[in-house]
Order: C-alpha cells, then structure tokens, then sequence
C-alpha cells in the first residue's frame, strides 16, 4: 500500500518517519487509499483565510485541516500534525451518522469488515473516537473486498 499520509504531509512542509506497520499510519492511508476521503493540509506556518484564497504567513501554533467526505467537509484548527490527531478528526468526522449513511450509499459490493463484524463500531474502543471501526469507516463494510474486485474488472 502506498504511504499517501506521508505524501500528503511531506507536501505541507510536514514529516513523518513512520510506515506502513504503524496502525495509525495504516488507518489513515486506508481511509485516503478508499477514495471516498480527500486531506487537506494547509503549509507549515501558513492558515487560509478563506477555502478559496492562497494561504497566508500566521503567527498560531494551530494548523488548517480540512476533511471531505460522504458529501461533507469538516474544517479544523489542529494543534499538532502529526498521526494521531489526523486520526482522531476522521474518527470524529466519521462519529456523523449522515456522513456514514452518504459512504454507505457509495458502497456497491456490502462484504462484512471482518474486524468489526459489520457493525462499525468495537465496543472494546468505545473510548477512542466513539470506537469508530477505521478499516470500514465506520460503515460496516469491507472497503479492500470492493477495491480488489474493481481493479479484476478493469
């Protein structure tokens, strides 16, 4: 699997020396890796004004992140780049019910995750992000089974 979180950071002035063995670095590059998910990372140092201006020179320590998906956008100040807090602003923009029902809808193959059993949720992590399951989005369904029967097809 392509590292696309390291890409995507490297790309904003970020590092991040971790693989693909880390389970956050997994998770993340699994959620961008469904295409149901685009990351937006404003430049080290800069904040955008507005979604549509060029990013200007801050003085915060906060950084621009802006998730889209399911027909929605979350936009945040974080205070750190870095795999877990990318991690939890998925996990927390995946907690919105409609957001999982849109992904859900985009869905054409409904093989069960098996790390969740098809529900979405593990109860175990109730107190990480709801226990959001990160490998189906929290949908119940089992994103590699679509992606791999997509790319016979082709």
């Amino acid at each position: 699997m392509k590292n696309l979180i390291k890409e995507k950071l490297a790309a904003s002035g970020f590092e991040l020396i971790e693989d693909n063995r880390n389970r956050y670095v997994k998770n993340l590059n699994m959620l961008l890796d469904s295409g149901l998910f685009k990351l937006t990372i404003c430049e080290k140092g800069m904040s955008w004004v507005r979604d549509d201006s060029k990013p200007t020179n801050t003085r915060s320590n906060r950084y621009n992140v802006i998730i889209r998906g399911g027909g929605y956008i979350k936009k945040v100040f974080v205070d750190s780049i870095d795999k877990v807090s990318l991690l939890q602003q998925f996990g927390w923009f995946l907690k919105d019910e409609k957001v999982r029902e849109n992904i859900k809808a985009s869905v054409t193959i409904p093989t069960n995750c098996a790390k969740c059993q098809g529900i979405g949720i593990i109860p175990a992590f109730h107190y990480y992000c709801s226990g959001i399951c990160f490998d189906c989005c929290g949908t119940g369904f089992d994103f590699k089974t679509k992606t791999s029967i997509e790319l016979l097809n082709k």
